[in-house]
């Protein structure tokens, strides 16, 4: 995370812009995150809406960053027998560009108004459950370099919604 961190502030950290699958990409991220879902006795799904099997242009792996800092958090601060959710849809308008969403919700502790003013800041943490109090800045940094959007709307003892979106190229080898 530091290192991320570090490439991030010197403007050094590349983007590659490869050929991939959205539904091969995700499969990695669900093998890392349905264990430590099962190990806390958290219930984790996965919904695909309307999602493209096309193949995609873009950085699979800061996509999959992404989402695994999103969810690993979401497990992490999910009480045994809660729930979290990562729902993806591809949101294409006829003369805007095509966009992929993100939403990863959870039925966790969720988080004060006061902490989310400051969730995007290096080193800031709610509670000490442990981290490095990066994964959020590092998050929302990757999100900025792909060109996309991060909201989050939280209630404590209720849970959190974190929706991130940003643009998608489909592949010109496809038909």
């Amino acid at each position: 995370d530091i290192l991320d961190m570090s490439k991030i502030e010197d403007g050094k950290l590349s983007l590659s812009h490869e050929p991939f699958y959205l539904q091969q990409a995700l499969s990695a991220v669900t093998n890392i995150i349905y264990p430590q879902a099962a190990a806390r006795g958290v219930d984790f799904k996965v919904s695909l809406l309307e999602v493209p099997e096309e193949e995609l242009l873009g950085d699979a792996m800061r996509i999959n960053q992404i989402l695994i800092n999103l969810l690993s958090n979401a497990v992490k601060f999910t009480p045994e027998h809660g729930k979290v959710r990562l729902d993806i849809s591809c949101l294409r308008q006829p003369g805007h560009e095509t966009r992929l969403q993100f939403i990863v919700s959870d039925t966790g502790c969720g988080m004060s108004e006061e902490f989310l003013k400051r969730i995007y800041e290096p080193f800031e943490q709610e509670d000490t459950i442990g981290g490095t109090g990066l994964g959020m800045p590092i998050t929302k940094n990757l999100v900025a370099l792909l060109n996309g959007t991060i909201s989050v709307t939280s209630t404590v003892g209720k849970g959190t919604v974190f929706t991130v979106e940003f643009p998608i190229e489909f592949s010109e080898s496809q038909p």
